[in-house]
């Protein structure tokens, strides 16, 4: 597909990122989970 992810080097964007997918509310919870293979 031509895609080069990077890496996530910054703290905040990862703090985020996980304090998305515990809340169980999160409309995007299940996305997440798929992306990271939670």
């Amino acid at each position: 597909m031509g895609l080069h992810p990077k890496p996530i080097d910054n703290e905040a964007l990862t703090v985020e990122i996980i304090s998305q997918i515990k809340d169980k509310n999160n409309i995007h919870r299940e996305r997440f989970s798929k992306i990271f293979y939670l």
